[in-house]
């Protein structure tokens, strides 16, 4: 097969997107050429010449990047469900073990339960693939909760414009059916996406929280720098005859513990 033909191949390769890429690359190395040989016939400086062969050189980088990045997405291939199920089967057994360290005091764990939640049920992200969530769509299986909800009454809402705090210190959510005031029933992924802490006007969601700390202490990424909001709701501290913990050790705990749950439960279907 000759070079022409091997170009021909790989083009039929690319996907739509990847096409376009390569005719646009291909248009601008033309344009970038004839502008090279103008100024060469024109009798430009060796400087000029030289930035210009550096110019047609990121151009050839540029091609062969786009080239190799359109392959690289051609030749995914989609995971067997039972493929999936075992990620989900693994992941639940790190959550448990993460829970069995939390209750023993080491709260370092804290940032492999954040890591696993953002993987398991994060939403709202490009990159974000919520495993456990799409399983138990994809199976059918209804995911209910018992669970706290910042949100006031349609009769009173107007008053959460001016709200100092909002929240309940017990209990936020339960997988068994629950007797208790604030506690109602909810579909799962939906209390994820519903404020739980109202604090000086920033409210904050379940999901929002797990991707906080996933996000910017470690669980899946460390930052530099903590957001403003991520401080201010951990600065709010629960003292316990066992020690204390803040508003997101309490709500990734809680949510951990709902979780294996959940994912013992689409395992069995």
């Amino acid at each position: 097969m000759n070079f022409w033909q091997r170009l021909k191949l790989g083009i039929k390769k690319l996907g739509p997107t990847g096409r376009v890429i390569f005719g646009m690359t291909i248009l601008s190395l033309i344009i970038a050429l004839f502008f090279g040989l103008h100024s060469i016939y024109s009798g430009a400086t060796k400087l000029n010449q030289n930035k210009m062969e550096r110019k047609l050189n990121e151009i050839g980088q540029e091609l062969n990047k786009s080239i190799g990045e359109e392959y690289e997405r051609s030749e995914m291939v989609k995971k067997t469900l039972k493929q999936r199920e075992k990620e989900l089967d693994d992941a639940i057994g790190l959550l448990s073990d993460a829970i069995s360290q939390v209750e023993n005091g080491n709260f370092q764990y804290f940032k492999v339960i954040s890591a696993q939640l953002r993987g398991l049920i994060g939403m709202g992200g490009r990159g974000l693939n919520p495993l456990l969530l799409n399983l138990a769509e994809e199976k059918g299986i209804k995911l209910e909760c018992y669970a706290f909800s910042a949100t006031l009454p349609e009769e009173i809402k107007y008053l959460e414009q001016n709200m100092v705090l909002n929240v309940n210190p017990g209990l936020l959510i339960s997988v068994t059916p629950v007797s208790k005031p604030l506690i109602k029933k909810w579909e799962f992924k939906k209390w994820l996406e519903t404020p739980v802490f109202v604090m000086l006007g920033d409210r904050y969601t379940p999901n929002e929280i797990i991707r906080l700390v996933a996000e910017k202490e470690g669980g899946a990424h460390y930052d530099d720098a903590l957001p403003e909001r991520l401080l201010k709701i951990k600065g709010f501290v629960y003292h316990t005859k066992s020690g204390e913990y803040n508003e997101t050790d309490r709500l990734l705990y809680q949510t951990a513990i709902a979780v294996t749950y959940y994912g013992r439960k689409i395992l069995e279907n």
